[in-house]
Order: C-alpha cells, then sequence, then structure tokens
C-alpha cells in the first residue's frame, strides 16, 4: 500500500459503465491519473458525494448526495446549588441510556399518532459532562456585558468563577435522535463557491422533518425529569439547533454535530438508492464507498461502529470473501479497465485498501462534544 500526503482527488474516471482510475492533484497543484480495476471512496459523507458529483457520474435517480442526516440533538442540563459535582472531572459522558430509542415507549405511539406519523424514535441519551473552563469564563463575559458593558471584568467575574454554577455545580445530558433520511436534505456543487483548486465546494441543504421535531417535543419532558430526579435544583432541557419557525435558545438553525451520515445510501431498488446493497454505486460497480454516506438511515446511536462494520462487510463483499457471490476474488487483465501491469488484484488487497478508507472516515464523523460558541445568521439556515 502507498499513501500520498497532501494530495486530492477531484475525479473518478470512467466511461459511464466502470471506472478506470482517479484523477489526483498533489501539493505543488501538478495532476495526475491513477489507474485502478476497483476504486474506494472514503472521504465521508460530505466530500464522498461530492467527489462522485464531479466525477459527472450518472444520476438518473436523483439520490447522489441525497438523504444528508446529521441526528437531532437535545441538550439537557442541572445545576447544582448546595453541591459541587465536578462533572469536568473523568469522562465527557459517564454512562448512557437507550430507553428514548424505543418506538414503543410508553406514550411514544400516541404522540406519534397526534403529529400524523407512524412512529417517532428519539435516541440514546449521553449523561454527564459540563462546560470546559475557558467556556464557562467567556459566558460569564458575555452574561456580564448584557448589565456593565464597560467592564465585564473585575470582582465580579472572579466571584461567578469561584462560584462556578456554570461548570463545576453544572452537568448535563444530550439525547442523539434519529433524523430520518429525505431527498430533499442533500449534498451538492456550490453554484458559486471554490475550493483551492477552482473546483465547487460542497453545499449542505438540510431542514428537519416532522419526525424529529415531535419526537423532540415528545421526550425533552422526560430528559428534564431525568435531571430533576438525580436532584438537580434547577433542570432543563432544550433543541440544539432551532429552525426558522422555531428557534432555539442557542441561535443555531445549522446542525453542529459530527455524526454526518448519507448522501450515497445504499438500497436493493436502484430507484432507491445511489449505491446497491454492498456500496457499490448502481451506475459505476466497480467502485465502493467505505464511510457513513452509504447508510439509508441514521440510527438512534452514534455512528462510529456501524460505520466500521459496514465498511468490513462490505469489503468482504467486494473481496469475494463472502457476500455477492457474482463478484470476483481477483481482478485479473481484462477484467478491469484500469492498470497496465497486467497483473492480478487480489481481494485482500481491496480488503486492505478499504480498511484505510474506513478508518479515515470513521475518523470524520467521530463523536465530540465541543460547545459551539456563536450564532448562525438567518441566511445560512440552508446551507
Amino acid at each position: 500500500m502507498e499513501l500520498r500526503d497532501e494530495a486530492m482527488v477531484t475525479r473518478i474516471e470512467h466511461d459511464g459503465s466502470r471506472a478506470s482510475g482517479v484523477r489526483w492533484v498533489d501539493a505543488a497543484g501538478d495532476e495526475h491519473t491513477e489507474p485502478a480495476d476497483f476504486v474506494v471512496i472514503g472521504a465521508g459523507a460530505i466530500e464522498s458525494p461530492r467527489l462522485v458529483l464531479l466525477s459527472d457520474v450518472d444520476d438518473s435517480n436523483g439520490w447522489i448526495g441525497a438523504g444528508t442526516m446529521f441526528h437531532w440533538f437535545t441538550d439537557g442540563f442541572g445545576i447544582w446549588l448546595s453541591e459541587r459535582i465536578h462533572a469536568g472531572r473523568g469522562r465527557d459522558s459517564s454512562h448512557a441510556i437507550d430507553d428514548f430509542c424505543d418506538p414503543d415507549f410508553p406514550g411514544a405511539r400516541d404522540a406519534a399518532a397526534a403529529a400524523g406519523l407512524p412512529y417517532i424514535r428519539g435516541g440514546i441519551v449521553e449523561m454527564g459532562g459540563t462546560t470546559h473552563l475557558m467556556d464557562e469564563a467567556l459566558q460569564y463575559v458575555e452574561l456580564m456585558e448584557i448589565f456593565d458593558t464597560d467592564k465585564p471584568f473585575g470582582t465580579r467575574f472572579k466571584d461567578l468563577m469561584r462560584l462556578s454554577a456554570l461548570r463545576d455545580r453544572l452537568t448535563g445530558s444530550t439525547m442523539i435522535a434519529e433524523d430520518l433520511g429525505r431527498r430533499s436534505n442533500h449534498v451538492d456543487l456550490d453554484p458559486t463557491v471554490r475550493d483551492r483548486y477552482g473546483l465547487p465546494v460542497a453545499a449542505v441543504t438540510y431542514a428537519p422533518h416532522a419526525h424529529e421535531l415531535a419526537a423532540q417535543e415528545f421526550y425533552t419532558p422526560h430528559l428534564v425529569g431525568l435531571i430533576e430526579a438525580a436532584g438537580a435544583d434547577v433542570a432543563g432541557a432544550t433543541a440544539q439547533v432551532g429552525t426558522p419557525d422555531k428557534p432555539a435558545p442557542t441561535g443555531n438553525i445549522v446542525p453542529g454535530g459530527k455524526h454526518l451520515m448519507g448522501g450515497l445510501r445504499m438500497s436493493s431498488d436502484p430507484t432507491q438508492g445511489a449505491t446497491d446493497p454492498f456500496g457499490r454505486l448502481w451506475a459505476l460497480p466497480n467502485v465502493g464507498v467505505a464511510d457513513s454516506s452509504v447508510f439509508p438511515t441514521s440510527g438512534a446511536h452514534n455512528p462510529t461502529l456501524t460505520i466500521f462494520t459496514a465498511a468490513l462487510r462490505n469489503a468482504r463483499a467486494w473481496a469475494g470473501i463472502e457476500g455477492d457471490p457474482t463478484l470476483p476474488a481477483t481482478f485479473t487483465e481484462g477484467q478491469g479497465t484500469g492498470g497496465d501491469t497486467g497483473s492480478d488484484v487480489p481481494g485482500a488487497a481491496i480488503a486492505a485498501g478499504v480498511g484505510a478508507a474506513a478508518l479515515g472516515g470513521a475518523a470524520a464523523v467521530s463523536w465530540h462534544r465541543a460547545r459551539r460558541r456563536g450564532q448562525a445568521s438567518p441566511d445560512d439556515s440552508s446551507h
């Protein structure tokens, strides 16, 4: 295996029915072509669809880039005025419950029916964690500026830091809820913005479905109830991201989570997905996808292990080890359209390649609890 750093693949070379390799640019901006019998994409749920779109792959069914998902987050919090919880010591998330993942959670079916939906699903609830030290300090500065714009510091600031109501006495709980994959939520190519190579950057269009909003409305009181039962003096929960019609207290209307999924969804029906049940592009069957963009649904849990599992399962099929019996274990001269050596390409090499791609894809969507500051502009609601 050869890894080439500071390089970017800009196009999959193909004849409309099979790929013959990839075009890539090095750090100096020089363009190269790499022949291949089988191409594996593992750039994540934004850049993988972007690469396919840049490659002018047939999309007669309209699913390339479609079905983008982020998970729909609800943040709960509790403040203990009488004691210090010290939630910042140790892991950010110490425990989790998945009761809210069940569509048959008590009352969930009735709430779904009231919203005109067949079911609603919340998601796993991660418990623990608090504000980081510098974030706490900046929050106090913002609060003090409301009352004294000329002096958001000094003795009062020090007293607030010593009290530490927003760190030592606070702990959080976050529900990571299922986000349905809709065709209207998608990645496409920006008509005006270009990257350093002059190529269109990815533009993301997204809005929550009635399912996400109904599930959030139903489970938010339950999330608050959990925190109150733990003894918090002050408890609450709020949407991490709002909508133009229902703003969140954070002011954010653009998803800030790292659980990016979909865009090249798998499907047994080519009219319902961009890739087949083994993650190969319907339009180019010797191009496989090894990241979260193949997800047809987001589920109600963190996606990292599912990314690895799907990539391994699909790679074994591509290599002919198990799965689809129509795909040979090796590509010999004449079977592929790329390469000029005439040597066999063993299935193990495909598996090794997809392993590296899966590592990169999983890292790109791994969970991260860093809090975002600032407000998104209402003009950014769709991108």
